[in-house]
């Protein structure tokens, strides 16, 4: 489907485009060539990039198809503050499969680096007993240093041994980040987040 509609005025192709995205009766296949399109004209778009959020939240669609919308999103809405906040609430929806969560929580690091309100969500869903897959390295990939204090003292005691040892099957996703900290920051920054004189 892609570039087969020759709209010269891109207001009115988005609109177009964005109503036909709506349509029920499209097959995913047809969904994913709409959504393409979208993706190839309107970069920044907050009307494309909410219809594209939404199509992402129908449950009815399949996961490949999700994976083929969040891919168009990672195009058009950089940095968005509409598109993050969207993404946050579909991150905590309990309906999602693992591979769904991970997907919007992939789609949320590409969008919203150094983003406190996403951080904030991520760390949020970290702190969950079985933390879905892919949380912790979206995470790392979005935060920047002026946050890693904070994120530090939440995520420290995700590490204790009664943590590790609930949690035994599966790797520590708080490691990762915290690790990513260590890495970032000096001794003293990350001796001081870890053992605060005023923790908030």
């Amino acid at each position: 489907m892609k570039k087969i509609i020759p709209f010269t005025h891109h207001g009115y192709a988005i609109s177009t485009l964005v109503t036909l995205l709506q349509d029920p009766q499209l097959s995913n296949l047809q969904h994913y060539g709409v959504a393409e399109q979208l993706g190839e004209i309107s970069v920044s778009n907050p009307q494309a990039t909410a219809a594209l959020v939404t199509l992402l939240q129908n449950s009815q669609l399949s996961d490949r198809l999700r994976y083929d919308v969040a891919k168009v999103l990672d195009k058009i809405s950089v940095g968005n503050p509409r598109a993050i906040a969207n993404l946050e609430t579909l991150l905590q929806d309990p309906q999602l499969s693992d591979w769904q969560r991970y997907r919007v929580a992939e789609q949320l690091g590409e969008i919203s680096v150094s983003n406190p309100q996403a951080i904030a969500a991520l760390v949020t869903l970290l702190q969950d007993p079985w933390p879905a897959f892919g949380l912790g390295e979206t995470l790392g990939k979005i935060l920047v240093r002026v946050t890693m204090p904070s994120v530090i003292w939440q995520l420290k005691n995700n590490i204790s041994d009664k943590t590790c040892i609930d949690n035994f099957i599966l790797p520590n996703p708080c490691f990762g980040v915290l690790l990513r900290c260590a890495e970032t920051l000096s001794y003293q920054e990350f001796y001081t987040a870890w053992y605060p004189l005023h923790p908030n």
